[in-house]
This record gives structure tokens, sequence and C-alpha cells, in this order.
């Protein structure tokens, strides 16, 4: 009994699982045939079955950009003008560059209309050979060499700031070594001058007025005679060091006399 009972109750449990599916089957909210918006064609079927005039009015009611045809026309990548709106229109020139910018089919001419002749051909090369005589090869050893130039010019330059950068120390010790020299010229200068006046103040006996012609002129003497002691100073100094030069200068000739005889006499024994 227990047994029935059981499969009873697995076999309502089963029947209350597949009613339930056929719920969701039968009652689904979700509309499989329909039709997105993104995937319905720009383009209506109708169009077809219309004439030109009125394609060509709905396509003008459709274009909501407000640009002029020919805008319009570069945008989207096609031949701006159908016809020739102005002379330049007509040039070789304006249809090479056409053909160049939106392909043959922008062509309202024959293609060989627009290639170039024999004789601008050889205008071109003419020009192309006196505007532009180096081949490409040459031009890019003239470029290599320039740059070579410039490479080894930057380099010249940069050790010369090496240079100077490492003469920087000496340069200052120097400056500051001939400011030292000129501060103590003007310090021995200003000492003199002091010493001078108190040598003719000491000759008068009695303090005098600097301004004074005498004591002008006793200062006038002074100064001439330092500097005819000074040009003295200087003067004996100078043959002292001709003095020193020329014993040096017969040292070495004594020293010359006596090396002779002891070669020829090496020469003697050798012989």
């Amino acid at each position: 009994m227990n047994s029935r009972v059981l499969i009873s109750e697995k076999g309502i449990g089963l029947n209350v699982g597949i009613y339930r599916l056929l719920l969701k089957q039968c009652y689904s909210t979700k509309d499989v045939n329909k039709i997105d918006d993104v995937d319905a064609d720009e383009t209506p079927k109708y169009l077809d079955y219309k004439t030109p005039e009125e394609q060509e009015a709905l396509l003008k009611k459709r274009n909501k950009s407000n640009l002029r045809p020919q805008d319009r026309n570069r945008i989207m990548g096609v031949k701006p003008y159908t016809e020739s709106m102005l002379w330049i229109h007509d040039t070789v020139r304006f249809k090479q560059r056409t053909v160049g910018r939106y392909g043959i089919d922008s062509l309202d001419v024959p293609v060989g209309s627009i290639w170039p002749t024999k004789e601008e051909i050889d205008d071109k090369i003419d020009y192309e050979n006196t505007g532009y005589p180096l081949s490409v090869q040459e031009r890019w050893k003239l470029i290599e060499q320039r740059h070579k130039e410039a490479e080894e010019k930057i380099q010249k330059r940069e050790m010369e700031i090496a240079k100077n950068m490492s003469m920087v120390d000496k340069w200052q010790k120097d400056l500051t070594d001939k400011i030292n020299k000129k501060e103590r010229e003007m310090l021995a200068a200003k000492e003199r001058k002091e010493r001078l006046v108190e040598e003719v103040r000491r000759q008068f006996g009695f303090k005098i007025d600097p301004r004074d012609e005498r004591f002008k002129q006793m200062i006038e003497m002074k100064e001439k005679e330092d500097k005819k002691l000074k040009k003295a100073a200087k003067k004996e100094e100078r043959s002292k060091k001709i003095m020193a030069q020329l014993m040096e200068q017969s040292k070495s000739v004594t020293t010359k006399k006596e090396e002779q005889p002891k070669s020829s006499e090496k020469q003697q024994q050798n012989e």
C-alpha cells in the first residue's frame, strides 16, 4: 500500500511539471516574428515604382544637412558638379585632378584626352633636368654630407665648450689675481703719494696747503726722482738678466770646446 501511494505521488509530480512547461510555451509574451527597426531597409521598397522626378523630390526632402549639392557630393566622395559651371572645369588640369580624386567614372570625356602630350612630357623632363640636375642617389649623398658636416660642427662646438668649461677655474683665478694686483698697485700708489706728501712737508718744516704751487712743484720733483729710481732699478735688473744669459752661453761654449778634444782623442784611439 505504501509503495502504491509513493508511485501515485511521483506520477502526480511529473504531470504537474509537464503542465507548467506547456503553459510557458503556450502563453509566452515574446513576439518571435517581430521585425526590429534596425533591421529594416533604409530604402523603401516602393521607391522603384516612383518616377525620376518624384524620386529626386523625395531624396531632396530626406536631405536634412542643408548643404549645397556640390558640398554634399564632396563629403559623399562624389564628383561635385555634374556639368561645367566655370571655365576652369573644362581645363585639362581640372579634369586630371578630378580623375585622381574621384576615379575614371567621374569623367565626361575620354580618358586619353587628359593624358599629357609628347611635347608636354619633353618640357617637363627639361624642366626637371634644369631645376633638379642631380639624381636621387646624388641628392641622398649630398644630404648625408650636409648632415655629416652639421654633426662635425656640433661635435667641434661641444669640444670647445668642454675645453672652455675646464678652463673656467683657471680664468676665475687669473681674474682674481688681476683684480688683487690692481688693488695692490692702487694701494701702493696711494701710499707712495702719502709718503711724498709727508716728505715735502718735512722739507718745508711746516704744514703747507696741498693746493700751494710750491707744494705741487715739490711733488712733481719727487715723482720724477721716483721714476728715475724705478727706471734705474729696471735697467739694473735687465743688465743682470743679460749678464746671466751671457754667463750661461759662455759656459755652454766652454763645455763644447772641452768635449771636442775628447771626441777627437777617442777617434784616434779607435783608428
